[in-house]
């Protein structure tokens, strides 16, 4: 504002000059030496401009707001001592420019705007509508004042009332989403809808063509970060020589096999990710009235991702070992089987910081043991997944257990069979006569009598790029560490 004073000021003392020199009197500071017209400061006074901030210096005592930038006098956009300048003309100033540009192909848009990149948004016969849509079609149907949604959108005039250079529609104070909570204008991505970036990569989800895609933008283009080399669990983690396995830089790999007891590993010096892939174990076959097996236990679970870790730490590694038909349940929470049934599978996991199992960190579910007999009496359920999967209950006209979950164990079946708990598995609460076993898991699965046992549940924690699927192992469970 003192710039507009300063100019009309500067204009009025001009033409003053000017109407006293068409008198006849071209000197209106006689005792100036200097000077011959008052100009900004008056006469007496130089109108010099000591930082060449373009404010004489007469009227410069606390307006200058860039005292050590001599090109600007206020922050602008993008601070004191950057250029607001927009070299691209992509109406972002290239301070903000560099990762917000959405038209990397495009060197006169950095935004898609009306028409998309690559297309401009001229509007040739000045009608208000960008020549790109200009074929009689009306933006704002709705509208009998606009074409095209313009600043404020549709149904909102662009009207600036006071003439400060912002639509009435953005002015402060405004509130241009009266029904949505959280926004009081539309930003990016309009009223309803969040301006969230939730991958981190300066771009709107709403505008963000790779996160439709299930990737993530970064350097121009697409990837996934679970498996790029050069973006690595996050744009520009770029792994050199080594792999990315599921978001973690890795050389090498250790794997852990059924030993029946715990297991330990000693994350190596420089290790702060690791990749993991963690199979729980089937559940035990089961025998028919004829002496025949079947190896009809549900299969174990599968977990995969990557967890942060701290060099120098001890993991303590727990594989699951299938349970055993007309027996015990398989190591790490299988629920035992009876006559004609079998055991439930034991779960698979990694444990930090402790041996408990409030110290799991990821789980893969254990399936549930079968039971045949005579007729057939079904099958176990796969470990899971999040949830384990229910028993079949085959021919018999049981009820099979059911499948562990991120909160409770797996219901148990028809009686005696019982209910799975936290780490394990759901056997009988009586006679083990017929008994197929619940799998271990983050919650197991519930054991029942004359049917299958229920799948227990696989657990993902705070992994990264985790993912779970159920009734992928046969036999044993087994760990495979990448780092």
């Amino acid at each position: 504002m003192r710039r507009l004073h300063l100019l009309s000021l500067t204009a009025g003392f001009g033409l003053t000059a000017v109407l006293a020199a068409s008198c006849g009197d071209s000197d209106l500071c006689p005792d100036d030496p200097d000077k011959t017209e008052a100009l900004a400061c008056g006469c007496g006074v130089p109108e010099t401009d000591a930082d060449g901030n373009g404010i004489p210096d007469c009227l410069d005592g606390d307006l200058d707001l860039c005292p050590d930038d001599p090109q600007k006098t206020g922050p602008g956009v993008c601070g004191c001592g950057v250029s607001d300048e927009d070299a691209d003309s992509s109406g972002i100033p290239d301070c903000l420019d560099a990762d917000l540009d959405l038209c990397p192909d495009d060197g006169e848009k950095a935004l898609p705007g009306v028409c998309g990149c690559g297309v401009a948004d001229s509007d040739g016969n000045d009608n208000g509508v960008p020549d790109c849509l200009d074929g009689g079609i009306d933006l704002c149907p709705d509208d009998a004042q606009k074409t095209v949604p313009g600043v404020c959108g549709c149904g909102v005039a662009d009207d600036d009332t006071n003439d400060n250079g912002v639509p009435d529609c953005l002015d402060p104070g405004i509130d241009l989403c009266p029904a949505d909570p959280d926004k009081t204008e539309p930003g990016y991505c309009g009223c309803g809808i969040a301006d969230v970036d939730a991958d981190e990569n300066n771009v709107p989800d709403c505008l963000d063509t790779c996160l439709s895609q299930g990737l993530s933008y970064c350097d121009g283009g697409c990837f996934d970060v679970s498996a790029s080399d050069a973006h690595c669990g996050a744009c520009g983690h770029d792994c050199g020589a080594a792999t990315c396995v599921t978001g973690a830089c890795t050389t090498s790999e250790v794997v852990f096999s059924f030993t029946g007891a715990e297991q330990t590993w000693v994350v190596p010096a420089g290790v702060t990710r690791i990749a993991f892939e963690v199979q729980g174990a089937q559940g035990g076959g089961s025998k028919c009235c004829d002496e025949s097996l079947q190896d009809d236990g549900g299969l174990g679970g599968s977990v995969t991702g990557s967890i942060d870790v701290t060099p120098g730490e001890t993991l303590y590694v727990y594989v699951g070992g299938k349970g055993v038909v007309e027996g015990l349940g398989g190591f790490n929470g299988g629920a035992a089987g009876g006559q004609w049934g079998g055991g439930g599978g034991g779960a698979s996991d990694i444990r930090r910081g402790g041996m408990t199992l409030v110290d799991r960190v990821v789980v893969g579910g254990g399936g549930g043991g079968g039971n045949c007999g005579c007729p057939e009496h079904g099958a176990g359920g796969a470990g899971g997944g999040l949830s384990g999967s229910a028993g079949n209950p085959g021919s018999g006209g049981m009820t099979a257990g059911g499948g562990g979950t991120q909160v409770a164990g797996g219901a148990a079946g028809s009686a005696p069979g019982a209910a799975g708990a936290l780490g394990t598995g759901g056997s009988t609460t009586a006679s083990s006569y017929h008994i197929g076993g619940g799998g271990g898991g983050y919650y197991g699965g519930g054991g029942a009598y004359a049917a299958g046992g229920g799948g227990g549940s696989s657990f993902l924690g705070a992994a990264h790029f985790a993912a779970t699927t159920a009734g992928q192992r046969a036999g044993d469970g087994t760990i495979t560490i990448h780092y």
